[in-house]
């Protein structure tokens, strides 16, 4: 059966644009009600008011002609400075981050809030940022993007497909795993110079918000919280984490390794 997925654009969704709209009317509004009590102030009100209408349509542009174009080979993120292209095969590593209570980024509040109010309506409350490393630069894909939870599954799809065998394979020869900091093996996990925990003991690996937290059964305090940015494919680990436990335990392990 032919598997081909036929190239697909994914473009950037209006939450940011919104956002800076709205932020630039406050300071024209700002700029309007200085204008009311000094007569004066008011031809500089509309020369303020045409040019942060102008930047904000030079921004909206810009970010409209921001798009990632995917297909079964490569994924390719487009803006008005170029274009970076990585093929599915060169990419071997990607950074992934939960960002629960910053959906507006650098945006403020009210990006925020726009932001979560359409996340939420598509049934998906998560914001997050995946960048995909790979031997011809690095692509960023966000929440900013439409369709950003099917272009999220699509691309860790791909890259798991290919690296994930290796892993395993590696893990059943006794071979060490490393993912940045963090140390995987068949009989235990451990962070930097930490006693390494077996993974019998192994409470919970849970990716909460920015942080990915490691936590020993029956204790209070986590063995280890790490931000997240600094793991590189930090899913597959989470993955192969959970099926070496299971192994290890000979028992379901799911319920413990969680990205929320």
């Amino acid at each position: 059966m032919n598997s081909y997925q036929p190239e697909q654009t994914y473009g950037q969704t209006w939450a940011v644009r919104v956002a800076l709209l709205i932020v630039s009317l406050l300071l024209i509004g700002m700029f309007v009600a200085i204008a009311v009590s000094e007569p004066e102030g008011r031809q500089f009100a509309a020369i303020a008011t045409i040019v942060i209408l102008g930047i904000w349509a030079g921004v909206a542009v810009m970010i409209g002609k921001t798009r990632i174009v995917a297909n079964d080979f490569s994924i390719r993120r487009e803006s008005l400075f170029g274009a970076t292209e990585l093929q599915w095969r060169s990419i071997r590593e990607y950074r992934y981050r939960i960002l629960m209570t910053n959906a507006g980024g650098h945006f403020g509040g009210i990006a925020y809030l726009i932001a979560h109010m359409i996340a939420r309506r598509r049934g998906k409350a998560l914001s997050f940022v995946l960048t995909l490393v790979g031997e011809n630069g690095e692509i960023r894909v966000t929440s900013n993007f439409r369709n950003t939870h099917e272009l999220k599954e699509r691309a860790l799809t791909r890259i798991h497909g290919s690296i994930l065998p290796a892993m395993r394979a590696s893990l059943e020869r006794g071979q060490p795993l490393q993912f940045g900091p963090i140390s995987l093996t068949r009989e235990a996990v451990s962070y930097k110079r930490k006693a390494p925990m077996p993974l019998s003991e192994v409470g919970r690996i849970e990716l909460t918000g920015p942080q990915l937290r490691i936590k020993k059964s029956g204790k209070m305090f986590d063995y280890a919280s790490i931000p997240a940015a600094k793991i590189p494919n930090i899913l597959a680990f989470m993955q192969i984490a959970r099926e070496a436990t299971e192994r290890r335990t000979m028992a379901p392990a799911a319920d413990k390794f969680v990205a929320i």
